[in-house]
């Protein structure tokens, strides 16, 4: 008999699922739904070469949403993001994929 640290483990039992316990059932599926998001209304608005102005502490925050949000609804573009274009605000662009 030998003794065992807390590194050493001992090898696990692999037990499988019993096929004859599985059966097939007709239920919709009621998993989670992407719900709308506050930025929805705006973003759905903007046209390649717009802008977003918004505060400087926000762009960031505003450009990852639309990213986000390009990615949800399966359309194309580039989000570029200037932090300081005036000293209070910054601005988030829309931009074409070259």
């Amino acid at each position: 008999m030998s003794i065992k640290t807390i590194w050493q483990k001992s090898a696990k039992k692999y037990v499988g699922t019993d096929i004859s316990n599985l059966k097939i059932v007709d239920e919709q599926y009621q998993g989670r739904r992407i719900a709308r998001g506050k930025y929805d209304d705006v973003f759905g608005k903007l046209k390649h070469g717009q802008a977003v102005s918004c505060p400087s502490a926000e762009t960031q925050k505003i450009a990852n949403a639309l990213r986000d949000w390009l990615k949800r609804h399966n359309k194309k573009g580039v989000v570029k993001g200037v932090t300081y274009h005036t000293p209070t605000t910054g601005r988030v662009w829309l931009m074409e994929e070259k």
